[in-house]
């Protein structure tokens, strides 16, 4: 029976038997020093470590003639991939199915990583001033309470016209400065309750109304 035809090549190599990790054969795929043996049906292999930890790295070594060959898992009789040109600088392929392990370089990898994050907080930071600008139009408009399908939230005057709501507690208080609604939060540090108004119409102006309540606590 072949690892082709015994093997469902979507599950993990951990569903294989290991038998010893050798720290010092290197990837040839992501250059990670570390490859774990494992065996299947009496053959013996050796599949990248960050297959098993991340899932980037499929790579899978073979000891044929006393060299460690790059060999397809999907194949009958798991021939050697041959190392390609491609169009993202090397790749390791089968010839049988055509199947291709691209060259990871983990420099460039990790500064795609670093972009990524650069980029996400950009776009979050972009979103919350987006956030400030609606909620001063909403603020300038006027609120209101309304109630839909029990829950309780504040909604544009133009709602539903104007879909931009604010949740709100059913139990929140009116500022007694202003009148205007209060959003109840809780300070876990002193165990006090406090609820304080946002901007008033004029945008300009701003009500700040603190009251604490101090948890009752039986003795």
């Amino acid at each position: 029976m072949s690892l082709a035809t015994s093997y469902n090549v979507s599950n993990s190599f951990s569903k294989f038997n290991i038998k010893r990790v050798r720290g010092y054969l290197i990837c040839l795929v992501c250059n990670t020093p570390k490859m774990i043996q494992r065996g299947l049906n009496g053959v013996s292999f050796y599949g990248c470590s960050d297959y098993v930890n991340k899932g980037d790295c499929k790579s899978v070594l073979r000891e044929i003639n006393g060299s460690m060959k790059m060999v397809c898992l999907h194949c009958e009789n798991t021939p050697i991939m041959e190392k390609v040109e491609s169009g993202r600088g090397g790749a390791y392929a089968c010839k049988n199915c055509n199947r291709k392990f691209y060259f990871i370089d983990l420099v460039k990898q990790n500064e795609r990583k670093k972009d990524l994050e650069k980029e996400k907080k950009e776009l979050l930071n972009k979103t919350e001033k987006q956030k400030i600008k609606r909620l001063e139009r909403f603020i300038l408009a006027g609120v209101k309470a309304n109630i839909k399908e029990n829950s309780f939230f504040l909604g544009c005057e133009n709602y539903p016209k104007c879909k931009w709501t604010a949740s709100m507690d059913s139990q929140d208080l009116k500022c007694p400065k202003c009148n205007r609604l209060m959003k109840r939060k809780k300070n876990f540090k002193n165990n006090e309750f406090f609820t304080a108004t946002s901007l008033t119409l004029n945008v300009m102006e701003f009500c700040l109304y603190i009251k604490s309540e101090k948890k009752e606590t039986n003795v």
